[in-house]
């Protein structure tokens, strides 16, 4: 008698979801204040941020993402998710 084994299969969406974290880097820089120019000028000067260097191990987490603040702080300007929110209008597009 033939002996039937489960299977699973696992679909991951890794290329998505490295989309959808570009994404929000955009969204950060635009929320900012950066137009076009300046975000393309983001992605040039930090092309690596994709890279294995970034790796967590014996984080929780797969990122390191005190890695990730080094890069992005410079560009963020001190803000903070909260403060992007309370931006006056005259803000955006200044950078």
């Amino acid at each position: 008698m033939k002996e039937i084994c489960d299977v699973g299969l696992v679909l991951s969406g890794g290329g998505a979801r490295g989309v959808a974290h570009a994404g929000a880097i955009v969204g950060a820089l635009y929320a900012t204040g950066y137009g076009p120019e300046g975000i393309v000028e983001f992605f040039r000067r930090n092309a690596n941020i994709f890279r294995w260097k970034y790796i967590a191990p014996g984080k929780p987490g797969i990122l390191d993402t005190d890695k990730y603040a080094e890069v992005f702080e410079p560009w963020l300007h001190g803000h903070t998710f909260e403060s992007l929110g309370n931006m006056p209008p005259e803000w955006w597009m200044t950078y």
